[in-house]
């Protein structure tokens, strides 16, 4: 199968989706767009596919939060909005910090110059609970660095949205965290509204629809890249008449169905297999299943 190069035709997200899940005629086309649009594309099926799993797993997601709601109220007892913070009814004084499960460290410091980076979970999330915010930092696997960004309570409100900080060891965390914290929206908090479950929960659910969303883009996006260089570098791309940017958009949209089929094992959880499992092998199998239909095609017509 020979990539056309005289007309080019346009095909939407639907049709590329429901193309690649019928059968691999449709990649003669799809092998011919743009990096731009195929990127696009990818940006708007990864959304998709994280929204699918928010809501279809809306139950699973609850059930796993409940326990974790509990132990946050036993805890800090319900919040209190004061007039110059929102603090926890329960030792609104004194510093606190507990595990609401392996990955995610609640940090409780009713003064910011008191922090102290050792209660920083190491390897997970940590939600650092400050009167005026929250910080949520995730560090890497026992590394100093990672990713961060600052909750103003009184600029939620206005739906402003949080930059994302990257750091590469405390001391830059420190300088970001100073940055933010001195940059507070005023406010009289005891006007905000007073979260309650309902609100942590509908938090929470944006927080994994976000995370599902850079996980399924950058995945697929790393693994077809890799992919396409390697091919590129070894030469064994030529065998289907592709160049790489021919060949990176074939990994791309190859990846739709096997996403597809992961979002059921996400959002229903379903046991044995993960959905990054599900994910890898489906999408290299039709990859495989893809490159050898390009090679008949092609044999066929010599």
């Amino acid at each position: 199968m020979e990539v056309e190069t005289k007309k080019f035709e346009k095909i939407s997200l639907w049709n590329a989706v429901k193309g690649s899940c019928a059968g691999t005629k449709i990649f003669k086309k799809l092998c011919r767009h743009s990096l731009l649009r195929t990127l696009w594309h990818l940006f708007l099926m990864s959304g998709i596919c994280s929204l699918l799993i928010v809501t279809l797993g809306k139950k699973n997601i609850e059930s796993e939060i409940n326990p974790q709601m509990q132990i946050l109220d036993e805890f800090s007892g319900g919040f209190d909005n004061r007039k110059d913070g929102i603090y926890p009814k329960k030792n609104a004084d004194k510093s606190f910090n507990f595990m609401l499960n392996d990955r995610i460290k609640v940090v409780y410091e009713p003064d910011f110059k008191e922090i102290d980076f050792r209660d920083i979970h190491p390897s997970g999330i940590t939600w650092l609970w400050l009167p005026k915010g929250v910080f949520n930092i995730i560090k890497f696997n026992n590394d100093s660095s990672g990713n961060v960004m600052f909750f103003d309570f009184a600029a939620l409100q206005k739906f402003k949205t949080p930059e994302i900080g990257n750091f590469k060891n405390n001391k830059e965390l420190d300088s970001y965290m100073k940055k933010e914290y001195s940059q507070i929206t005023p406010c009289d908090f005891s006007q905000l509204p007073c979260p309650d479950s309902d609100d942590i929960k509908t938090s929470y659910l944006f927080m994994q629809f976000l995370s599902m969303w850079v996980q399924y883009f950058w995945q697929l996006l790393i693994t077809s890249l890799i992919f396409a260089i390697f091919y590129a570098i070894t030469g064994v791309g030529k065998i289907s008449n592709m160049n790489f940017k021919a060949f990176f958009s074939v990994s791309i949209y190859a990846g739709f169905p096997a996403m597809l089929v992961s979002v059921l094992f996400e959002a229903f959880k379903l046991p044995f297999i993960g959905y990054h499992t599900v994910f890898s092998f489906g999408w290299l199998i039709y990859l495989l299943v893809i490159l050898n239909s390009f090679v008949r095609d092609r044999e066929q017509t010599e």
